[in-house]
């Protein structure tokens, strides 16, 4: 009985010692679900925007669209009436899409190429300040089922901002050409002209 107590005893230390929230959580770890939120909603505060990323070249974001064997363009972020509250990547740190995301519309390989043409030329950019960013048209990069890398564009301040961490702003050039391909693979453009709640 002395011995099964003991057990016991031990089984209930081990049990607090992995549910130490201050440690951090593994999946594999068996943590009650209210542990489990609060350290997300901790990590995802932190990390949401990339900050941490070292930035990548042109080169480097282009080599990882032309990997990618899927393509998904959406249009997201919208009407939520409080421009505090948006987000600047449709993929967050964790791989998970935004909520406000529509159905998504996969592009064709003439698509891709074109998207990947738009991109690589250096005179539809400009030096970009991103002090208002609010996206509206995000394209997701796909390669065996596993998100490699995000586009997203703001045709309110002309910026692009994608993962890998390149920051843009578009040309007058690189804006209208990026607004007709966008709208030619049947993307809603919200821009100066759009009616908008935030």
């Amino acid at each position: 009985m002395k011995e099964r107590g003991r057990k016991t005893f031990f089984l209930g230390v081990l049990l607090l010692i992995s549910c130490n929230p201050e440690k951090p959580i593994d999946q594999n770890e068996k943590c009650s679900p209210k542990e489990l939120k609060q350290q997300k909603a901790e990590d995802y505060d932190e990390h949401q925007f990339f900050e941490d990323l070292k930035p990548a070249t042109l080169d480097e974001l282009i080599d990882i669209i032309e990997k990618s064997n899927l393509i998904m363009a959406y249009n997201w972020n919208g009407n939520s009436g409080n421009p505090a509250i948006v987000n600047e990547y449709i993929i967050d740190a964790y791989g998970k899409l935004d909520d406000s995301a529509k159905k998504g519309i996969t592009l064709t390989l003439q698509q891709k190429k074109q998207w990947i043409e738009l991109l690589s030329d250096t005179t539809n950019y400009y030096g970009f300040t991103g002090d208002c960013f609010i996206p509206h048209v995000a394209f997701v990069y796909v390669s065996e089922e596993k998100v490699i890398g995000q586009s997203n564009v703001c045709f309110l301040c002309s910026g692009i901002k994608s993962t890998p961490k390149f920051e843009k702003g578009l040309s007058q050039n690189g804006l209208e050409k990026a607004k007709a391909f966008c709208s030619s693979i049947g993307l809603q453009i919200i821009d100066i002209h759009s009616t908008l709640s935030h």
